[in-house]
């Protein structure tokens, strides 16, 4: 939920949430971190057809509405130089 309000004021206000996604940003990339092992670990001992399953199909939402959010900031800010030097080097 909480990605979702980020992902809306980004989208109204756009490079003025910076503040506020600068907060929760190093988080949310570690979550995205440990979601996308965390699926690779059940799909490998459990299977394939692990991804219907609800928690995976919840990981798999979270990292969907993670990248929404960083697309919709990069999308809406007016500061390529701001997102380049503290949003993408992160995500190398």
């Amino acid at each position: 939920y909480i990605l979702k309000v980020h992902k809306s004021l980004a989208s109204a206000i756009g490079h003025g949430v910076h503040m506020a996604l600068s907060k929760i940003y190093s988080e949310v990339l570690k979550l995205y971190s440990l979601c996308t092992q965390q699926i690779n670990s059940e799909i490998e001992t459990k299977g394939p057809n692990v991804i219907h399953h609800a928690e995976i199909k919840k990981m798999i939402a979270f990292k969907r509405s993670a990248l929404q959010l960083i697309e919709t900031y990069i999308a809406h800010s007016n500061d390529n130089y701001l997102v380049s030097q503290n949003f993408i080097p992160p995500l190398s």
